[in-house]
């Protein structure tokens, strides 16, 4: 008798034993895919940023950072866009406007969501009517050396669900790239 229990109590301990060794397995696999993936998000903020800073006050500046994120997202596996913002920025290192994070303001930032990846071009570059990108107008925006040129910042919101489903809820990620618009070269269009 006293035999049978022992092993009854020896499988008990191995089911819970094992049982957590899984939990912490998952959870060091999910959080490292995350970790990943948040580099990943890290460094497509830094290129849509860098796109938007090169093309600043060309009609499709905006659009290019979308198709930027549109990439990403198409090559990312667990990830979705909940908002992109391209903000004026007063310093190099300056935090999206807290108005930025619900509406487009004018003269300041436009605000694009997951379902603006899609659209045409001819959504874009009019800076009037139903332009997605009529808020702060690239047009507008200022490339010039004197005083100094506009710094542009790329704001992005994504969830990240997982591959295992075991956060609930899903994470978070948030990224912030600001950079100065390049100045207006000598030969470039409308320069």
């Amino acid at each position: 008798m006293r035999r049978r229990s022992s092993r009854g109590a020896s499988l008990i301990e191995a089911a819970i034993t094992v049982g957590v060794l899984a939990i912490l397995a998952l959870g060091t696999i999910e959080f490292g895919y995350a970790w990943r993936q948040s580099t990943v998000v890290e460094k497509t903020v830094q290129q849509s940023g860098r796109v938007v800073a090169s093309v600043a006050d060309q009609p499709m500046a905006d659009y290019e950072a979308l198709q930027t994120f549109r990439s990403f997202l198409g090559s990312s596996k667990n990830m979705s866009l909940d908002l992109l913002v391209v903000y004026r920025s007063t310093t190099a290192d300056g935090a999206v406007p807290d108005q930025c994070l619900t509406t487009s303001v004018p003269g300041l930032c436009n605000r694009y969501e997951a379902a603006d990846l899609n659209l045409p071009t001819s959504s874009f570059g009019s800076c009037t009517g139903t332009s997605r990108d009529r808020y702060w107008c690239p047009a507008g925006r200022e490339r010039g050396r004197s005083p100094r040129p506009d710094y542009v910042g790329i704001y992005a919101q994504l969830q990240y669900s997982g591959i295992t489903r075991s956060i609930p809820g899903g994470l978070t990620l948030e990224r912030t790239a600001v950079y100065a618009i390049e100045p207006c070269a000598s030969g470039l269009p409308g320069c």
